[in-house]
């Protein structure tokens, strides 16, 4: 069909860039697919669904080799300090959003408080605008 002519037109057109595609991407399918065992998602149904499954496969793999090259001990260190980085970040965010509802908590409170003596508040005015009853 149209796309698989095209594919194959790529592919001749530029031979080394798919034989440098080759060596970099289709290594890690082969390992996943072949020394891990995942031939196939058996647990899901169609491609959409699959994803997440297929997404925490190469989180797994790129750990695993992030560890073998730098280190568990030097992978462990930088997840505790990137850790305590974002949770920095994200300090301030929410502290402002607990401030955020305690003022909500308390306009509540202050509304239901006042809410009588504004009643009579309008109340008056309303008797003195028509002139009373």
């Amino acid at each position: 069909t149209e796309v698989i002519n095209k594919n194959k037109d790529r592919i001749e057109n530029n031979r080394n860039y798919y034989r440098r595609r080759q060596a970099i991407v289709e290594h890690p399918y082969g390992t996943i697919k072949r020394q891990w065992g995942f031939s196939y998602i058996s647990t899901k149904k169609g491609k959409e669904r699959a994803s997440s499954d297929v997404g925490f496969m190469f989180i797994a793999y790129n750990l695993r080799r992030i560890m073998n090259i730098v280190g568990k001990n030097a992978l462990k260190k930088y997840l505790q300090v990137l850790i305590l980085l974002v949770s920095g970040k994200y300090r301030p965010i929410r502290l402002k959003i607990s401030l955020l509802k305690a003022i909500k908590y308390l306009h509540k409170i202050l509304i239901s408080y006042f809410e009588g003596c504004l009643n009579r508040l309008k109340f008056d005015q309303n008797l003195l605008s028509t002139g009373g009853f």
